[in-house]
């Protein structure tokens, strides 16, 4: 099936990470990792940076190997839109509400996919994209990057995280309902009005996630948690363990 038109190598995307200074918010150099970090996306074959649409199938178009600026990607007839080994800068997708987007080995930075339907992301990295509204439910995302993007009110429901970094952006709304989240790093994001009910989570690093607005504290287990989100988080911890903290008695008011 043709995929696309031939043009000039681009170079590879930057490896993530690559010259960004440490934090103290962030750093934890004399501490192991407690999840594992996602692994990158493979580097792009020669990519071409122009794309013909009309040589893609309309019902299942594969967009392959392809650096594109600021593209709008419309397929309002696709069942399923997949995208493989490429790069995308700008631009938004434009599909119907029934159709799915799949990824592999695919770098977007500033694109707009507000309100589409995820079914598959593996080794994805995402740079302050807008996906609010996007339903993941019942997808597989495996090492993905989400770095400054917007993910509120966005549905997981059901979905399956492995070797999965959220760092920065917002994530209010964010339906995590029946989740499985495994090697999965939450950094420098709020948990406010997340719903994580009946969430499992295994090697889950919240040191850095704000955790004021958990009430449940049950729901964290399987995560790691900072000393500092430890004592801030004591009397709920000692309330869902079943224990009672009293107030000391005044001296001189009682035994």
């Amino acid at each position: 099936m043709p995929r696309g038109a031939t043009g000039e190598p681009r170079p590879s995307p930057p490896a993530y990470g690559a010259d960004v200074a440490p934090t103290p918010e962030t750093a934890a150099a004399d501490e192991p990792a407690v999840a594992t970090p996602a692994r990158l996306p493979k580097p792009t074959a020669p990519a071409a940076t122009a794309l013909d649409a009309d040589e893609l199938d309309p019902d299942f178009p594969d967009i392959d190997a392809v650096a594109l600026h600021d593209r709008t990607l419309s397929f309002p007839d696709a069942r399923t839109l997949t995208l493989l080994r490429s790069t995308f800068i700008g631009g938004r997708v434009e599909v119907s509400d029934e159709t799915t987007v799949d990824a592999q080995d695919v770098v977007l930075t500033d694109v707009d996919l507000t309100g589409r339907r995820i079914e598959g992301l593996v080794r994805v990295r995402f740079e302050r994209c807008r996906l609010s509204g996007v339903d993941f439910g019942a997808a597989r995302l495996t090492d993905v990057v989400f770095s400054d993007c917007t993910l509120e009110l966005a549905s997981a429901r059901t979905t399956t995280f492995e070797r999965v970094e959220i760092r920065g952006g917002t994530v209010e709304g964010l339906d995590l309902t029946g989740a499985t989240l495994t090697d999965v790093t939450f950094d420098a994001v709020s948990l406010t009005g997340v719903s994580m009910d009946r969430v499992k989570l295994d090697r889950v690093d919240l040191r850095t996630a704000d955790l004021s607005s958990v009430v449940d504290v049950s729901i964290l287990r399987g995560a790691t948690i900072s000393e500092i989100q430890a004592i801030a988080l004591a009397a709920r911890l000692a309330r869902a363990a079943g224990v009672t903290v009293a107030r000391a008695a005044e001296p001189g008011t009682g035994d």
